[in-house]
């Protein structure tokens, strides 16, 4: 199950109201983001992005994500795009032809995108919920599909995860063992992880 919950999209991107995006408001903010996706300019779409993410994210880790996901980048702004011929107000939300929602506020002059792009989505009836759980699994969304997984669920997940990393990240100076185009470590007695080299590149086949 771990190994379909791979985080690929990119985090909540939140707008900075200063410059051009203030004046513009978000509709031009949005075009920016659309146009640096365009251009694949992950320097000018950081720039888009508040000041507390900034402090989260430095501009190499935020071009690095952007370069593995770009394909849903790509989608991402076919979506945007198709959405900004709705007027945006002070606070507005986007709702994609999937179904998926972004939620901006206008809050002390800035605009933010609140809830992220194509994360929110709505599920007032069953059929609802299976269909953006698709949605989810085939944009490789990792925060869409916490989303929409039950409460209990979620949170088993997540404490689990939780302490499978934390014991990773206490192993990561232990002996790895590698046999071949394969490689193992046993950093717990009840968890281990397995590796493969594909085309010179390790890859992790199996989080155990």
């Amino acid at each position: 199950m771990y190994r379909a919950l791979v985080p690929l999209g990119l985090v909540a991107l939140i707008v900075s109201g200063c410059g051009a995006a203030q004046q513009g408001g978000p509709q031009d903010t949005l075009r920016r983001y659309i146009d640096a996706i365009n251009a694949n300019q992950p320097a000018a779409a950081y720039a888009l992005m508040d000041e507390s993410v900034r402090r989260q994210m430095t501009l190499s880790e935020f071009v690095a994500r952007w370069k593995s996901v770009q394909p849903e980048l790509k989608e991402q702004a076919v979506q945007l795009r198709e959405s900004l011929a709705k007027p945006i107000k002070a606070r507005a939300q986007i709702t994609y032809l999937t179904g998926t929602r972004a939620s901006l506020l206008l809050d002390e002059s800035r605009w933010q995108i609140d809830e992220g792009i194509a994360v929110t989505v709505a599920t007032a009836t069953p059929i609802d919920a299976l269909r953006a759980f698709v949605r989810a699994v085939e944009q490789r969304s990792y925060d869409a599909v916490m989303k929409l997984l039950a409460k209990q669920v979620r949170e088993n997940i997540e404490r689990d995860i939780g302490e499978r990393l934390s014991k990773l990240k206490q192993s990561l100076n232990q002996e790895i063992e590698v046999t071949g185009n394969r490689a193992r470590l046993q950093y717990d007695p009840r968890y281990k992880i397995e590796l493969t080299n594909e085309d010179g590149q390790w890859k992790v086949m199996d989080f155990d």
